[in-house]
């Protein structure tokens, strides 16, 4: 019985969506963060007992117990990244913002516990991520150009002076300039040496200082110049493309090579070395690839203690942090905890990453590392949730549907790619079937009445299964790009987008192309079904992008242009759910919300964010708006107003509910269906029952019953769409109603 409400909810939630047109949306206020989530990318730096770390898009700061574990106290985030790396001097942290249209450093006081940020200062200029500042007394070195860097005051947080001739790849120890400089023919680095200057006797005429002594360095990979140098505790590290070197600089007129360490020199693999410690005859060292832990026998023999696999392969600097015996270190996808004495020893992973969490609709899928489950569960109903048994400490890739009784799941492990498919009861799940898809890589799941359709978007091509009695029977491939959100857009058909052109395929018939509009418009990016009569296309032209609408008129098989929006940045994030447009642009804090209809769109509201949101979905008739940012996934409450044209919801002609919507007031209905035992059942958006009563009978032989918005335990309900059920001896009638506060 419950089951059977669910469906008859989900087919009139579907049918509400068309019924109701927000005219206005108001009122958007935090409810929750059900998950949160970090790309650990970023620098990590140490204060006393406090961890800061920098992840791709917040700042996070820990506080260190005695045993070496974190508590996350503070987090501050951005809508752009957080890359060049962090510098604490002066019991502050600064830290280097790339907004899109404002480079700024930000300065957090230490002092206090969180830290606090006290001051936002503007760079005047633009910035290269390769080059790092560097700390030289009282000031950070900024490079400006490719001829001059900056000198910012950290005493009076302001400009000092541009220093002309200063710019590029250095490092600093003390009051000496560490610069490399390389010479190219034919493409092959023949001659690589580093320079090191006495800053204090530089001048206009000799930038750099005078020349103290160059180290001229014989490195094995001399096809790429350092992807870093970088100094510490007096010593010197040269990190490169498959190659390591640290250098004794405490006396710069006796330079001596500690250790250096060489991986397999095929270029294939391209390992590129951007952070590595030290420590005694111990070495950590960090790539675009992997993390090694190193034992260091002598200057030229190395071993590998333990390796691990990066699962993001981006490069940032200062990953690592290490104390006594205890390390730090963003992977890419977590930030880890090791205790490394004679061999490493894993203790704690900390931070959820984007890359374990995949998402269908209002549902996410997480892989908890290091665990043997995968955790589904709906962001509508957060104790609506399952888990399933997967193999522990493996990374897998998962692409997913799932509705009120099935759930499709794919997974790839390595080569092998499956497609499973479960009965969903409740909390639980039972595996029915599966199928083996070696060679086809899963990028969507899509299902139409019995047909499942798996997408491959390298292969832009599409598998089309009959599903019945538990079984998945093949019956042929779709070629072109599926262009069709779930939740929105045309009723019968889906859209396929091949060879600049569009095609309607038929939903009780995946195979079957309907209608096709072709040549209409080059370079289709992106096509969005905004309601039954409206597709929405985002194009490239001119180096601008340009969001075309288009009404779909079958009768003579044509599109008919409407209206566009004249070029969309390539720094906003555009999505489309149920008949809303959203908007998240680095350039605003505003998070604006737009209707579409018949090709025509207007602002319906807007609020302040500092997330990066790259997805919005709207379910008005829950009140609820979820949103996906790089630092995680939020929900929000939402208040919205209708248009005029909706204040008569639709109803069945025997039964007449009003008034509709309701404003204040009791809820009347009205039905010519009568009987003895005429019943009334309301239910609210999730199948619950709320309410339950026998309606009166009128001497027309009419049944009235008037509800005064209480349920069965006498408490008042919220605003949101309803549902009746209107049942005799011999008929039951059900419809929807709108109540607003």
């Amino acid at each position: 019985m419950r089951r059977m409400i669910l469906i008859i909810t989900f087919c009139m939630i579907l049918q509400a969506l068309v019924c109701i047109n927000i005219e206005e949306i108001t009122n958007i206020s935090y409810r929750n963060t059900p998950f949160d989530y970090d790309t650990h990318l970023g620098s990590i730096n140490r204060y006393n007992n406090r961890l800061i770390v920098q992840n791709l898009f917040k700042i996070e700061e820990y506080l260190i117990d005695s045993s070496g574990n974190l508590e996350r106290i503070f987090f501050y985030e951005t809508k752009d990244s957080f890359i060049i790396p962090a510098i604490i001097a002066n019991d502050m942290y600064f830290c280097f913002q790339s907004e899109s249209l404002e480079k700024s450093i930000l300065v957090f006081t230490l002092t206090v516990t969180p830290m606090q940020l006290i001051e936002t200062v503007s760079l005047p200029v633009d910035f290269a991520y390769f080059f790092t500042p560097q700390l030289v007394g009282n000031h950070i070195y900024i490079q400006e150009s490719q001829n001059n860097t900056l000198r910012f005051n950290i005493n009076t947080l302001t400009f000092d002076e541009s220093l002309t001739n200063l710019f590029g790849f250095f490092v600093v120890h003390e009051d000496t300039f560490i610069v490399p400089f390389y010479y190219v023919i034919d493409d092959v680095i023949e001659d690589y040496v580093l320079r090191f200057y006495d800053f204090n006797t530089a001048s206009e005429d000799l930038p750099y200082g005078e020349i103290i002594t160059e180290l001229f360095l014989e490195m094995e990979m001399t096809d790429f110049p350092p992807v870093r140098l970088k100094v510490e505790d007096d010593k010197l590290y040269i990190l490169s493309h498959n190659y390591i070197a640290v250098y004794d600089i405490t006396d710069i007129n006796n330079i001596n090579i500690l250790m250096s360490y060489s991986t397999n020199n095929d270029f294939s693999f391209n390992i590129a070395f951007s952070d590595a410690v030290l420590i005694e005859d111990k070495m950590i060292a960090y790539s675009n690839k992997n993390i090694l832990f190193l034992n260091i026998i002598d200057q030229d023999n190395v071993e590998i203690l333990y390796e691990e696999t990066k699962v993001n392969s981006s490069i940032c600097y200062n990953p690592i942090n290490y104390n006594g015996s205890d390390v730090y270190i963003n992977t890419g996808t977590e930030l880890k905890h090791y205790i490394f004495e004679e061999i490493p020893e894993f203790v704690a992973s900390y931070g959820k990453n984007r890359q374990n969490f995949y998402t269908y609709n209002e549902y996410v899928l997480e892989k908890k590392p290091n665990e043997d489950i995968i955790t589904i569960t709906s962001l509508l109903d957060l104790d609506n949730t399952f888990d399933i048994s997967k193999e522990a400490g493996v990374n897998h890739f998962y692409k997913f549907y799932i509705d009120d009784e099935l759930l499709i799941l794919f997974e790839k492990h390595n080569e092998v790619s499956i497609l499973e498919i479960y009965n969903v009861d409740n909390n639980s799940v039972t595996l029915v079937t599966n199928l083996s898809l070696d060679g086809f890589f899963v990028s969507r799941i899509y299902k139409f009445n019995d047909f499942v359709l798996i997408y491959d978007n390298n292969l832009k091509l599409s598998r089309v299964y009959s599903f019945q009695e538990n079984n998945l029977i093949y019956i042929g491939e779709i070629q072109g790009i599926i262009e069709s959100d779930t939740n929105v857009g045309l009723e019968n058909y889906f859209i396929v987008v091949n060879n600049e052109s569009v095609y309607l395929h038929s939903k009780q018939d995946p195979l079957n192309i309907d209608y096709s509009f072709t040549n209409y418009l080059n370079n289709i990016i992106l096509v969005h079904t905004i309601n039954e009569n409206t597709l929405g296309l985002i194009t490239l032209y001119n180096e601008s992008r340009t969001l075309y609408f288009y009404n779909i008129d079958l009768a003579n098989n044509e599109l008919e242009y409407i209206s566009e929006i004249t070029y969309i940045s390539i720094m906003t994030n555009y999505n489309f759910f149920n008949g809303i447009m959203s908007e998240n642009s680095a350039y605003s804090q505003e998070q604006k919300y737009y209707s579409i209809s018949q090709g025509v769109y207007q602002l319906l509201g807007e609020h302040l964010t500092n997330k990066s949101a790259y997805r919005t979905l709207f379910y008005p008739e829950q009140n609820i708006m979820v949103q996906f940012s790089y630092s995680g996934i939020d929900i929000y409450d939402i208040e919205y107003t209708v248009a005029s044209s909706d204040q008569v919801v639709e109803y069945e002609r025997e039964i007449y509910v009003y008034p509709n919507p309701v404003n204040g007031g009791d809820v009347n209905f009205k039905t010519a269906l009568s009987g003895n035992d005429t019943e009334i059942s309301i239910y609210n958006i999730k199948g619950q029952l709320v309410k339950t009563s026998k309606a009166f009978q009128t001497k027309d032989n009419e049944s009235i019953f008037t509800w005064d918005k209480r349920n069965n335990q006498n408490q008042n309900v919220a605003s949101g769409v309803y549902f009746y059920k209107i049942k005799t001896d011999s008929q039951i009638k059900t419809g929807k109603f709108l109540i607003m506060k």
